[in-house]
């Protein structure tokens, strides 16, 4: 039999993930078929605490349920609006949740190259503690993630510095609006006096987690700043295609992917190199 839970507090949420088999529920708009027949559900839509988005510093906390339409009215993130009207339909943004894309881990998950390139990092919390990962150690694979029993995610954080960085979103998918992606790519990067001194890229899609590759970011930086032309720039893309493990899916071939990976990455330092 399956029971249903609506906390309205973390505590309350917290002590129903001690019931057998519990799954928490947000926004639910990515179920389908994932059906669940015993156990019990934990709706957290009325856990205020969860739908904050607070700045610190030159960090955003941004709460777990915090919705996709919840992110556009957020004027201080200047990249957010064209991210988020990427992504389904005004309807499913309006219960979509941060966290749910985050938990669905998802080789495709429309935020997660976004929290990747801004070195994002996850706070879970269970009863009596809590504790801090990277991105990168908490999605394990595809639709894996390093959750444990009795544990939810509570906020994610972000590197968002309220000036001297652009950034640069791509998304490609079968039409323009209300699609899930093929790939995509967000980026983000500084000049100072000329010279490109932050730059951090991440591609979605092209692997069972979203790919970023620190080493190759650093030595694009370095091949930008003295001045290489294209060349230079085409044999570290193919040190970066090395990387990636596209899988043919149903929306197209891994060989499509791997060739749209490659305009995606010139795209981008075209785009780099016109403010230089």
């Amino acid at each position: 039999m399956m029971k249903a839970y609506y906390p309205e507090t973390l505590e309350e949420a917290l002590e129903a993930l001690k019931n057998k088999d519990s799954r928490i529920i947000a926004g639910g708009t990515d179920l389908k078929l994932g059906r669940t027949q015993e156990g019990s559900l934990i709706f957290t839509e009325g856990i205020h605490e969860l739908k904050k988005i607070t700045r610190r510093d030159t960090h955003l906390a941004i709460g777990a349920g915090v919705t996709l339409s919840m992110l556009l009215e957020e004027r201080e993130i200047p990249f957010m609006e064209k991210l988020v009207r990427s992504i389904a339909s005004p309807g499913i943004r309006n219960w979509a949740s941060v966290g749910g894309n985050l938990c669905n881990a998802s080789p495709i998950g429309d935020l997660l190259p976004m929290v990747y390139a801004l070195d994002g990092r996850v706070k879970l919390i269970k009863k009596g503690c809590e504790r801090l990962l990277p991105i990168e150690e908490f999605i394990l694979g595809r639709k894996r993630t390093a959750l444990e029993e009795e544990e939810l995610l509570k906020e994610v954080v972000i590197y968002c510095p309220v000036e001297g960085y652009k950034y640069f979103w791509i998304k490609i998918s079968g039409r323009e609006a209300n699609s899930l992606s093929k790939v995509n790519s967000f980026a983000t990067y500084k000049y100072e006096e000329k010279k490109l001194v932050d730059l951090k890229i991440a591609m979605g899609g092209l692997g069972p987690t979203v790919i970023r590759e620190r080493e190759i970011e650093e030595e694009l930086i370095e091949v930008i700043n003295r001045g290489e032309g294209v060349e230079e720039l085409e044999v570290l893309f193919k040190e970066y295609q090395k990387l990636f493990r596209p899988v043919t899916d149903q929306r197209s071939e891994s060989s499509y992917k791997l060739g749209v990976s490659r305009k995606i990455y010139l795209n981008l330092m075209e785009y780099i190199l016109k403010d230089k």
